[in-house]
């Protein structure tokens, strides 16, 4: 993944920087700039951790998906999108 800081222009820093130098996908970053668990966001949108992990690591979620995750984590769902 050949990644710049200028893909992502409307995202904070903070996950911008976790993206970048981590090469995690733009959910994994919000999680964990959030200080949130996966299991605790699987919970809140109703899967199985298991599946959430799938989710957490695809670079494409669907559009009903990345709304509930985004409610899930209180952010925007354009804020999911890179």
């Amino acid at each position: 993944m050949n990644l710049r800081r200028s893909q992502f222009g409307h995202l904070p820093d903070e996950v911008v920087d976790l993206i970048v130098d981590n090469q995690w996908t733009v959910l994994r970053a919000w999680r964990e700039h959030l200080n949130l668990s996966a299991d605790v966001v699987a919970q809140r949108i109703d899967v199985t951790p298991k599946v959430y992990e799938m989710l957490e690591r695809t670079e494409y979620l669907p559009a009903d998906m990345r709304q509930l995750i985004a409610k899930a984590l209180g952010i925007s769902p354009e804020q999911l999108d890179v």
